[in-house]
């Protein structure tokens, strides 16, 4: 091979892939979908099937985000390398954005001046300040950032357990069976085997079948690339949250909306098989540009929603005024999908202003990092 030819797919290497990019534009207005306060239940008894069925169409957001981090996970980079990304990537973003929910909720809105609360503090007031600005109520929805970021730092246990499935040539359907019929006796029994939550080592348990089900996928995406089945597998999306939401109406049971339910599994592989079937088309110059600029946002779009959708959405009862009829089906899909476009390109813009300042910030730890640890290293 000459060096042209590497120097071409060294640049292919490192394009984007258009569907991958579209499926986190899709994660984050499933997830903006399920934050718009749709109910479940109201006074203990369960709404109209509308509500239900509009809550299953947008409920896997999360699950998507888990498929793609699998998709890219055993990605063969230094731990050190990582670890590295992580800190920048992910790290940096969510303090930078638990410090403007803190200071917008504490300072801003209950009209508390900084300088009173910051003096006569003791050092150890500081650090107990800076766990509650980690966990302040307000930025609840960052308990998908602390499972990820603890992920990173498990991955080496991920790598065994892969390193074991192909040393052993564990056939990919067999490991994609093996992690639905988990999650499915786990429905059957309301979370009581794994008892999977949203924070710490049970999110971490709770993600691991995604994780694994999206490497598989990604060893196998190539047979479903390109090709014109995308309308079937939306039709198998809807008719598969049709009956999840049949199951919810009858059993009463939430834990099959739940991201990290038998029918999040489903769900996830049926999107991504719908994504990678439009590859071709996405590839569009027009439309290839429009997806890779919006999607690279998309992780501060999920950081900020909340903020928007609290602060500005219902500050102006838009919420009051688009949910007058929301009684039937496209009433409310209605509601939904107009509500779920403003957050999102309210978020986009707050986004734009919000990775500039990351971008800065980053910049002052390298030069940072580069004065001090470097003339470390010379003398």
């Amino acid at each position: 091979m000459n060096s042209v030819e590497k120097k071409k797919n060294e640049i292919d290497n490192k394009k984007k892939d258009p569907s991958i990019e579209l499926l986190r534009i899709i994660g984050c207005f499933s997830v903006i979908g399920t934050h718009i306060k749709w109910q479940i239940k109201k006074k203990k008894k369960f709404i109209n099937f509308s509500i239900i069925f509009n809550g299953c169409l947008c409920a896997d957001g999360v699950a998507i985000f888990w498929y793609i981090m699998g998709f890219f996970f055993f990605k063969k980079i230094s731990y050190k390398k990582r670890l590295n990304i992580l800190f920048k990537k992910i790290c940096v973003p969510v303090i930078i954005t638990s410090f403007f929910y803190f200071y917008f909720s504490k300072f801003n809105f209950n009209k508390i001046e900084i300088k009173s609360y910051l003096l006569k503090k003791t050092k150890y007031d500081y650090l107990n300040l800076f766990y509650n600005i980690l966990i302040f109520n307000e930025s609840s929805h960052l308990w998908f950032c602390y499972v990820y970021i603890l992920i990173v730092i498990l991955y080496p246990s991920f790598e065994g357990f892969n390193n074991y499935f192909e040393i052993n040539k564990i056939n990919s359907y067999k490991i994609f069976l093996l992690f639905l019929s988990i999650a499915i006796e786990n429905d059957f029994f309301d979370n009581k085997v794994m008892g999977i939550e949203h924070h710490g080592f049970n999110g971490v348990l709770g993600a691991i079948p995604f994780i694994f089900c999206g490497n598989e996928l990604k060893k196998n995406i190539n047979k479903f690339k390109n090709k014109k089945i995308f309308s079937i597998f939306i039709i198998f999306f809807i008719g598969i949250n049709y009956l999840r939401s049949k199951i919810i109406f009858i059993t009463k049971r939430i834990i099959f909306i739940k991201w990290y339910s038998s029918f999040g599994i489903i769900n996830g592989f049926f999107l991504f098989i719908f994504a990678y079937s439009l590859n071709d088309i996405l590839h569009n110059k027009i439309l290839y540009f429009l997806i890779t600029k919006i999607s690279s946002f998309t992780y501060y779009i999920y950081l900020i929603h909340p903020f928007v959708i609290d602060n500005v959405f219902r500050k102006y009862k838009l919420d009051k005024k688009l949910t007058k009829n929301y009684h039937s089906i496209k009433a409310l899909i209605f509601y939904q999908t107009i509500s779920t476009i403003l957050v999102f390109i309210n978020s986009l813009f707050i986004s734009i202003f919000l990775s500039f300042l990351i971008k800065i910030f980053c910049k002052i730890i390298n030069y940072i990092n580069k004065l001090f640890f470097e003339k470390e290293k010379k003398d």
